[in-house]
């Protein structure tokens, strides 16, 4: 990346974070603890496994909110899109990160999120996998999930 480009990313960045402290200090917070738990979830996966990185994702049980769960998904997935299209070392927009990280805030302010994991075959013959959440069967800002079978979800279904 030559010099000027580089400036002008970091500027550009710079400036968009400014601009949202002073309009929405709440979600900056956000923010910087979804990028925590982004790289936490990186760093699990590197030298650990995914049970184990299920578990620590996992809060303890907190009640159901009785109301606005669309509104704090919609502000969840605002804020974590924005530290994942960072696109800068650990902090890129890969499913299996969102899903993560996503399905933790979730289950934080009480929503019944489940991570789900699918693999389909493409029209090539490929394997294509995907990563997503539901709350109540419900994906949580995803295109239309159709062709997957599910290879893994947690919690798993009781």
């Amino acid at each position: 990346m030559a010099t000027s480009t580089k400036k002008s990313w970091i500027s550009e960045h710079v400036t968009s974070v400014a601009k949202h402290t002073m309009s929405e200090p709440a979600i900056i917070i956000l923010a910087w603890r979804m990028a925590f738990w982004v790289v936490v979830v990186s760093l699990t996966v590197k030298f650990s496994s995914f049970p184990k990185l299920f578990k620590t994702l996992t809060p303890s049980e907190r009640p159901r909110p009785l109301s606005g769960e669309k509104e704090t998904q919609e502000l969840l997935v605002r804020a974590l899109d924005r530290v994942l299209r960072l696109d800068f070392l650990t902090f890129t927009t890969i499913c299996w990160k969102r899903a993560a990280v996503l399905y933790r805030f979730l289950r934080l302010d009480g929503q019944p999120a489940r991570l789900m994991v699918g693999v389909r075959k493409t029209p090539e013959g490929k394997l294509d996998g995907h990563a997503w959440v539901e709350v109540d069967g419900i994906p949580i800002a995803e295109r239309i999930i159709t062709g997957y079978s599910i290879s893994l979800s947690y919690p798993p279904e009781t």
